[in-house]
Parts: C-alpha cells; structure tokens; sequence
C-alpha cells in the first residue's frame, strides 16, 4: 500500500479529479489502492488514539481528511462502500458518523 501512495502516478491522478477529468481504468485501480492505503493509516491512527497513544486532536484530524478524500472526491464514497469490511469496526462506524451528511 505505501508504494501506491508514494506512486509518481498519484499526482496526475489527483489533478485530473480536481478537474472533473474522467480516470482511465488503470487510473481508477491506481487511485482505489490509493485511497484504500490511506484509510488503512487512518485506521492505524485511529486505532492508537483509542489505545491512549495520540492527542485528543486526532479524530478531529482524521475527520477532515477522511471527509476531503471520501467525500469531495468523485467516487470517494462508492469506494469507502466496497472497503468498508475490510476496516476495524470501530474505525469503520467512526468514518460513516463523519460522512453521513455527505451521503
């Protein structure tokens, strides 16, 4: 998963969301592992805060990106739809409290 974050494809990607720009297929498979690499670390960081190990900003942070990425981005959500097993429970009701107005 990190080397699809640290992908020097990623970039153009994230461009051609911004601007409303259809993803080829390879593109979208790119940017699904992505965003699945990334919700893994906010499960991580969500993980450790409930453990006692990160400050009492850390949901508040967690939020707001997980709301950017799922929730501004094209797909974001039909992407959380198909992943959402595969997360912690408790990480996982924590992401739809935060996105449940974005429905």
């Amino acid at each position: 998963m990190q080397s699809y974050m640290n992908s020097p494809y990623i970039p153009s990607i994230l461009v051609k969301l911004e601007n409303n720009e259809a993803l080829t297929d390879e593109e979208s498979i790119r940017y699904s592992f992505y965003v699945r690499g990334i919700l893994r670390n906010f499960d991580n960081q969500y993980w450790q805060y409930k453990q006692g190990f990160l400050g009492d900003e850390t949901p508040q942070a967690i939020e707001f990106w997980v709301r950017n990425i799922i929730g501004t981005r094209k797909g974001g959500i039909e992407l959380w739809d198909q992943y959402r097993s595969a997360f912690a429970d408790d990480f996982a009701a924590f992401v739809e409290e935060a996105i449940a107005d974005l429905r």
